[in-house]
């Protein structure tokens, strides 16, 4: 009888372990994981920020120490599964901060992956900005010099990336109670700003909240709550050429006085979409899906994320639950407390046709008192990361690690045979369109183990996440994953219904390497 075993190869978002099947398996939260043991960010105006740090998996968390007399800190997670792990805390601003946000931006010149920081700096609260770089070997950060960008008391800056080498930041200058947006530009770690161009009624008054680029315009949208005109929600768009702003005319989306502030994200595809999420005057949450053409904005129709009562300060990111040069559609998820629960929650819309928001099942998380919420998405784990201020526990700096949507499940038992046919309708109809996990059961302990695998392509299409595993499944020309290497568009399934594919994987070590190869492609 032969000598049979179980492999498992651990990749950040598939596991090779264990018979021609495809399955779903529904979206999960990990365990909340303290990364600053003192109560941080808890000043009315202070805030935490996250995005991600360029190589997979990877995170910067900005917040304010209290414990440590409310100094700028910032620490990088390591996401592995739905854990997360954090290195040693660094301090960037030796004095008191508010209103933290963080954005990345990669430095084309160097090919660097940096991150920038815009805040108000100590008791003047002065508009400031300080470049970080991450060492990737061993997590380590290094902080520029801080360039002031506006001289006089600053709330709620926001930030958002313009171009590989400048961003942009929506703020509010109390002492002229004027809603501004600037640009800067990125040489090195050193920023230089060009003039501020203000917003927010006719007489410049507004609370900037958010602010997003829109994909390859390059125009920015900013979302704000209008004082001068009745606490209305508000857009207004911005084209940017050098560090000049050219502003459009503002757009009223949710035409109710209201105290509470919106957030805003893009996505990659289609480029000229954005959503706009705020919670409603019945306490639950809203959102809006919204087109860009020039600075012209149109809305869809808002539809409600959920009934319940939700904490104000919630956060919502972009996902591309798509695979690179499949077309796959994109959309947003939003991480937020439901108060009703007790519980954070992430929920996942999907926007179709003329602006039409649906909405997947919520995921439910951990029980928490969360607030100051900030989410970010890594696009090479598909994972989503929020931080946030536990006040249920004393708070502590907190973040949980998110699978927000249904992963697909490929299985084959080589037990039971060597050949096998998989549909991938049996995945479903809306969610997933990536398959995270393929378990290969069984392959032979002392010769080698090869199988074929005959795929029928599903609707709406889906998508192999190989680039989690490009260390264990390896490729004619190279082992390069899902967004380099030789060989991408080879290796992604056919995107037509129906459509059949023939894969074939052989192993020499028992399943610890694998070689995989394209048979065949869109056979009739």
């Amino acid at each position: 009888m032969a000598n049979l075993k179980t492999t498992t190869i651990d990749g950040p978002l598939i596991e090779i372990s264990g018979t021609g099947t495809a399955s779903q398996v529904a979206g999960a939260a990990g365990v909340p994981v303290v990364f600053e043991s003192a109560a941080t960010s808890t000043a009315t105006d202070s805030r935490i920020g996250i995005i991600g740090a360029g190589p997979a998996g990877k995170s910067v968390i900005v917040y304010e120490d209290e414990d440590n007399s409310g100094y700028g800190t910032a620490v990088i997670g390591t996401v592995k599964g739905t854990s997360i792990t954090y290195g040693t805390p660094v301090v960037f601003q030796a004095s008191a901060c508010s209103g933290l946000s963080v954005s990345t931006i990669y430095d084309s010149g160097s090919a660097t992956w940096r991150f920038i920081v815009a805040y108000g700096r100590g008791v003047d609260n002065k508009g400031t900005t300080i470049v970080g770089t991450v060492s990737g070997a061993d997590d380590t950060i290094t902080f520029s010099s801080i360039v002031t960008f506006l001289n006089d008391i600053t709330a709620s800056p926001k930030l958002a990336v313009v171009s590989s080498t400048s961003i942009a930041i929506s703020y509010q200058s109390v002492a002229n109670t004027t809603a501004c947006v600037i640009v800067g530009t990125l040489s090195g770690t050193t920023m230089t700003y060009g003039y501020a161009a203000t917003f927010g009624g006719a007489a410049g008054h507004g609370t900037t909240n958010d602010i997003t680029t829109v994909q390859n315009t390059p125009t920015l949208v900013i979302s704000y709550r209008d004082l001068s005109n009745s606490n209305k929600l508000t857009t207004i768009a911005a084209t940017v050429s050098g560090t000049t702003v050219t502003l459009g005319s503002p757009v009223v989306f949710y035409a109710t006085n209201t105290t509470n502030n919106p957030v805003i994200t893009n996505w990659s595809y289609p480029y000229n979409k954005f959503v706009v999420a705020w919670k409603n005057s019945s306490n639950g949450g809203t959102a809006i899906a919204g087109t860009l053409s020039g600075t012209t904005i149109s809305f869809g129709t808002a539809v409600d994320f959920t009934s319940n009562n939700i904490a104000g300060d919630f956060d919502m990111v972009w996902d591309d639950d798509g695979s690179v040069g499949s077309g796959l559609t994109e959309g947003v998820i939003m991480v937020y407390r439901d108060i009703t629960q007790g519980k954070l929650i992430a929920t996942a819309a999907r926007i179709t046709g003329t602006n039409t928001i649906t909405y997947g099942t919520p995921v439910v998380g951990p029980t928490s008192g969360a607030a100051k919420l900030a989410v970010m998405y890594d696009g090479h784990t598909e994972k989503i990361v929020s931080a946030y201020v536990d006040t249920a526990n004393s708070n502590y700096g907190t973040a949980v690690v998110w699978r927000a949507l249904p992963g697909g499940n490929i299985t084959v038992d080589l037990a039971t045979g060597n050949y096998f046919e998989i549909d991938l309708n049996d995945l479903g109809s809306v969610y997933p369109r990536r398959i995270h996990t393929f378990f290969i059961n069984n392959p032979h302990a002392s010769q080698v183990s090869s199988f074929t695998v005959q795929i029928t392509q599903g609707n709406p299409q889906k998508q192999f996440r190989w680039d989690a595993l490009q260390d264990k499944i390896h490729w004619p020309g190279g082992s390069g994953g899902q967004y380099v290497g030789v060989g991408l568009s080879e290796r992604l399934l056919t995107h037509v219904d129906d459509a059949v594919d023939v894969l074939q994987f052989t192993t020499w070590d028992a399943g610890t390497t694998w070689y995989g190869k394209i048979v065949g492609k869109n056979f009739g």
